[in-house]
């Protein structure tokens, strides 16, 4: 058995494993393309070519003048964002902190999940060929024009990556048949472990050929429109405070009142965000922008009898009923129908309402409740 996983009584080899993995691949795919790393400080990023997105891989810290600096550099170089990864396995207050005040979104989890090479399940699928892969030192498996899975090797180590299927060959097991041919190609080059970043419906076609979870991670992400508009200083001042849970004093009535450009957070959402909530309670009271989303977050349902419910709220412009679908907050969705959030009023991206986006993202309890009301 691997060494990494026997007995999995201890999860952060694996996880150290899927942070060098990670880190590779997003290296060798930039600089297949032309790009590379750059750093500032003790400050490493990524950047790629051809005006796509930068990658921020597993930082230890964050220093705010090498974080402005990859934020111009990024700019400079016509980058459509950047996206930071943490393990889960280290604190990341100080690092939100940075990160946030300077535009950068929280983002998903990353769940990590990783494969002993030695125990696969046998799956022969004449549909399935295995060829090198489309960066160094990579495998992809692929069935043309139906699916794919693609390994990436570094230091004996695997990682698997872009796994996909076609919606018409789902559920033919495809998709087991080409994670394990991809998986087995890692093996047979002298691979031990796997590691993968996992969605919700990868897991479970994960742990059917083997996989076990490792832990969980947190992205943050800054967007183009965010790298366009650098936030004032005065602002960042006060949004780093804000995270690390103070009130910042010196801070102008127009610095209270403002949103972070890039992630459109007020200063009481920041310290919400980051766990502080008696400071975003304070903050809210000194005139930082408060929404219906983090009225409930801080008040329970009490708290929406004070605050518009039907004003745009998060980037899509959404209102809170279509922000507790896109969450998936059932008790959200009651507490602001009971509260007479209009079911009618429609998103400023896609023009549709919320039920209609219960539909778009297959919640039947929240179209349930929705159809429910006039």
């Amino acid at each position: 058995m691997c060494k990494f996983l026997a007995g999995m009584g201890t999860h952060e080899p694996a996880v150290r494993a899927a942070v060098r993995n990670h880190t590779s691949w997003m290296t060798a795919q930039a600089e297949a393309g032309g790009g590379g790393p750059r750093s500032h400080g003790s400050l490493r990023w990524i950047v790629s070519a051809d005006g796509g997105s930068a990658s921020l891989p597993f930082p230890d810290a964050v220093a705010g003048d090498d974080a402005d600096a990859m934020l111009a550099d990024c700019r400079a170089r016509g980058q459509t964002g950047i996206g930071c990864w943490t393990s889960g396995l280290d604190p990341i207050g100080e690092i939100a902190a940075v990160l946030v005040a300077r535009g950068f979104e929280w983002g998903w989890s990353a769940h990590w999940m990783a494969f002993d090479l030695a125990a696969l399940p046998r799956i022969d699928d004449d549909r399935v060929r295995v060829e090198r892969g489309p960066v160094r030192d990579s495998w992809k498996a692929f069935a043309p024009g139906a699916g794919q899975a693609i390994v990436h090797l570094a230091g004996g180590e695997a990682g698997l990556y872009d796994v996909g299927v076609e919606p018409g060959m789902q559920r033919s097991g495809l998709g087991r048949a080409l994670t394990v041919a991809a998986l087995d190609a890692a093996r047979r080059a002298g691979a031990t472990l796997a590691t993968v970043n996992a969605t919700e419906d990868g897991e479970r076609l994960y742990r059917a050929v083997g996989a076990q979870s490792a832990g969980h991670g947190q992205t943050f992400w800054i967007h183009g429109d965010g790298l366009a508009a650098p936030v004032p200083p005065a602002l960042v001042a006060a949004a780093e405070a804000a995270g690390r849970g103070e009130t910042p004093g010196a801070a102008s009535p127009a610095v209270l009142a403002a949103r972070v450009p890039g992630n459109g957070m007020g200063l009481a959402h920041v310290a919400q965000a980051a766990g502080h909530a008696e400071t975003a309670r304070r903050l809210a009271a000194l005139g930082a922008p408060l929404d219906a989303i983090l009225a409930y977050e801080l008040d329970g349902p009490a708290g929406l009898a004070g605050v518009a419910l039907d004003e745009p709220i998060g980037r899509l412009g959404g209102t809170v009923l279509h922000e507790a679908v896109r969450i998936r907050d059932l008790d959200l969705l009651r507490a602001a129908l009971a509260a007479g959030a209009d079911t009618a009023a429609r998103d400023r991206t896609y023009g549709a309402t919320p039920l209609e986006w219960a539909g778009h993202l297959h919640n039947p309890e929240a179209a349930e409740l929705l159809a429910s009301r006039p």
